[in-house]
């Protein structure tokens, strides 16, 4: 009993330490992972999921890839050059002021259009006078329903990229910036974008830091009176000036430079400094918000910030849609075998207390505490003497017939399982067949199964035909 005491002891504190790691409350993990199957506050699992009742009937393709590695094998030539032609037939009818999409003859406005966050008010004379920014994003807005359609028609793509920060190497930059120049749509959400692709659109970026994690009990508040809102500018969303609100360091991030000569202010925040915008580049628009916080679980199900979520996304074309997870703060690159286990709290404890027991076992029990085991004899072969024993039985009755039938029946097993012949039949045929397959001469073959023949029909054999028998048999085995 006493030796068993330490292990007793050392199996209940592992019990209690595993089964307190296991009760123990569960921390709220802050990290802006941004990845589509990531639950917690700061991970986009709902946004991803959601993107299948934006898109409907549509595609939602994860690329865990480069952006070179993704779109270096997109071809582009066809849609390309029937985007260019519709870009000179748009110019060239310019001077037309009937708006495509509620022309009655035109076969694209048989399409139909998912409405649901959009609310467009076709229904207003094309002639009305409005402010020179506004008539802007409308005709843009226009302009981004009616690439619905050249969705349906070219085969073009959207590519929704979300993290902290997005700064892709010259080689992707160029091939996102090609992507979008041919027709297609990207949304990139980021507090700030480096890099070729910033330098190339004219973007720089601003950020106010402030503390991003809170409690437990923060979750279950309301916001606070000072904390930051974002807003949407577009008149023809539903969405309209309306205020989104999130807590103070969530939507820090703006925009405090870009070109105005080919970009749309979208949204803004309760500082008036540009969070949303929509840049044209080629055939393709690049819709970029600084706010990326805004589009994660937490905000998702924060108050009725979804609606921020949906009009933002509504401006992408209802397209097959590419979703980034390689542009990641938290990508997964290690390699090491154990990861799994380790980002399981149960099976990382488990692990390590398996590993602190091992130790310790060593330590204590390394010493030898047993006594001297005695030598064992091996038991002794005795299978000669069981078969002499055997054969001086058999010697004893003379029954050398059923010996011979034994050594026939055991030499006939012997040819089917080496040679893969029946041993129904000694006829001519079998002869051949053996003595080719076993190299030995036909006569000797047809002598041997000539005595096998003779031993089956006699009634007795005499000891010289059971000598004769084995001799001739152990002689076939040597040689084949």
């Amino acid at each position: 009993m006493k030796k068993s005491l330490p292990y007793i002891l050392l199996g209940v504190l592992v019990f209690f330490v595993v089964l307190i790691q296991v009760y123990a409350p569960k921390a709220i993990n802050w990290k802006e992972t941004f990845e589509k199957r990531d639950k917690n506050p700061y991970g986009d699992f709902i946004l991803h999921d959601f993107l299948k009742d934006l898109f409907p009937d549509k595609t939602i393709e994860v690329k865990d890839r480069t952006l070179y590695e993704t779109l270096n094998y997109y071809d582009y030539s066809s849609t390309s050059e029937t985007v260019e032609e519709s870009n000179e037939t748009t110019d060239n009818s310019s001077e037309e002021k009937t708006d495509p999409l509620v022309d009655e003859n035109n076969d694209a406005a048989q399409l139909s259009i998912d409405s649901t966050v959009l609310a467009l008010d076709t229904t207003k004379e094309t002639t009305t006078q409005e402010e020179p920014e506004d008539e802007l994003q409308n005709s843009k807005i226009i302009h981004d329903v009616s690439n619905q359609y050249d969705s349906i028609l070219f085969d073009l793509k959207n590519y929704v990229i979300l993290n902290s920060t997005f700064s892709p190497g010259e080689t992707d930059a160029k091939a996102i910036l090609d992507f979008v120049e041919k027709g297609n749509c990207a949304f990139i959400s980021a507090e700030e974008i480096k890099g070729t692709l910033a330098d190339t659109l004219n973007l720089k970026f601003g950020n106010e830091f402030y503390e991003r994690n809170f409690s437990g009990e923060d979750l279950e508040k309301g916001p606070k009176k000072d904390s930051i809102y974002l807003t949407l500018l577009n008149k023809n969303l539903k969405t309209y000036n309306k205020k989104y609100w999130y807590r103070d360091g969530t939507v820090s991030g703006y925009f405090s430079s870009f070109d105005t000569t080919n970009t749309i202010v979208l949204g803004k925040n309760s500082k008036d400094q540009a969070s949303f915008i929509r840049v044209q580049f080629g055939a393709g628009i690049f819709l970029i918000s600084s706010t990326p916080i805004a589009f994660t679980n937490y905000n998702m199900m924060f108050a009725d910030n979804s609606e921020y979520i949906s009009a933002s996304l509504s401006y992408l074309p209802v397209r097959d849609t590419y979703w980034d997870e390689y542009y990641k703060n938290y990508r997964v690159v290690d390699s090491n075998s154990l990861r799994f286990v380790e980002s399981q709290p149960p099976l990382y404890w488990a692990y390590y207390l398996a590993i602190v027991a091992g130790i310790v076992y060593i330590v204590f029990e390394a010493k030898r505490r047993q006594r001297i085991i005695p030598i064992v004899e091996p038991p002794k072969n005795t299978t000669v003497e069981f078969v002499s024993t055997i054969g001086r039985l058999y010697f004893q009755n003379g029954n050398h017939k059923d010996i011979a039938n034994k050594k026939v029946h055991y030499f006939l097993e012997y040819i089917r399982t080496n040679f893969y012949l029946t041993t129904n039949v000694f006829d001519q045929e079998f002869i051949d067949k053996l003595a080719e397959r076993s190299g030995i001469d036909k006569t000797k073959v047809a002598q041997l199964f000539t005595l096998i023949q003779f031993v089956q029909k006699a009634h007795s054999v005499t000891p010289r035909d059971l000598m004769e028998l084995n001799k001739r048999m152990e002689e076939f085995k040597s040689k084949t």
